[in-house]
């Protein structure tokens, strides 16, 4: 697995949802909604705001990186989590490398844990996976990952928000990126036994 998609598949999720809550807080402090944000994006980028132009140039351009594909709504609304983020970057500590992998390795063996019994469970309601339901399984099994994610994250007393910015911050240590892809290789033999492919 390359490293364009280890980034699409695992990290540009959190990315995202650390853009989505930050932009979520600045609309709450200004009580404004999403599109008045983007009204105000667009006029002052097409009316020579440098700054905000380069704001939303720097995002669009990590969200690229991530493995993520730009749009000019999104664009848009990147102005406020810019301007969020850099206030706040520095009020939640980051976890060490050590620490992110250590928190991927238990993530992983629970997951791999609750696969083979969400598998099965499917199995004996839905019938095996393939292109009429597999749509469904998908979002079953990451739904399922999600909430073994939260579960890891409360018992080492992390928040979402810790983790998100510490995979960000190490996203291209090579450690990392071996330990996402061994993930990505388990979990792809683990569903490969069920006579599962899923395309990645």
């Amino acid at each position: 697995m390359s490293e364009e998609e280890v980034m699409r598949h695992f990290i540009l999720p959190h990315f995202e949802n650390a853009f989505e809550s930050a932009q979520e807080e600045v609309l709450d402090e200004f009580d404004v909604d999403e599109s008045e944000l983007e009204e105000a994006a667009t006029y002052y980028s097409e009316n020579g705001d440098a700054k905000l132009k380069e704001i939303i140039s720097k995002i669009e351009l990590m969200h690229k990186q991530f493995g993520g594909e730009n749009n000019s709504t999104r664009g848009g609304s990147a102005v406020s989590a810019g301007g969020s983020g850099g206030d706040s970057g520095g009020s939640s500590q980051e976890l060490s490398l050590n620490q992110v992998i250590r928190l991927l390795q238990d993530l992983s063996d629970k997951v791999n844990e609750a696969t083979d019994q969400f598998i099965e469970e499917f199995k004996e309601t839905y019938g095996q996976p393939n292109g009429s339901n597999m749509l469904q399984f998908q979002q079953g099994m990451l739904q399922m990952s999600e909430g073994m994610e939260a579960a890891v994250l409360e018992s080492h007393g992390v928040t979402s928000e810790v983790f998100q910015k510490s995979l960000i911050a190490h996203q291209h240590n090579q450690l990392l990126q071996q330990t996402v892809m061994a993930m990505q290789m388990e979990n792809q033999q683990r569903l490969a036994q069920h006579g599962i492919q899923l395309q990645m």
